[in-house]
């Protein structure tokens, strides 16, 4: 909708699309950062798979 057909809403609409434009901005930030705690947590989760994996290796001769 634009200004011309938001007649008396006009106001409504400029604060709408500030909104919006706010919302997109932080969804990119958010996006960015997500995929860097998804890249971290996955790391991580990867590490200890890892570690324990070893950890039952050596338990496993140990008896």
């Amino acid at each position: 909708m634009n200004h011309l057909q938001a007649g008396v809403f006009q106001l409504l609409v400029s604060a709408y699309g500030a909104v919006v434009d706010q919302i997109s901005q932080r969804s990119t930030e958010g996006a960015t950062q997500m995929a860097a705690v998804a890249s971290a947590l996955y790391k991580n989760a990867q590490a200890y798979d890892d570690h324990e994996a070893d950890t039952k290796k050596h338990v496993d001769h140990a008896y």
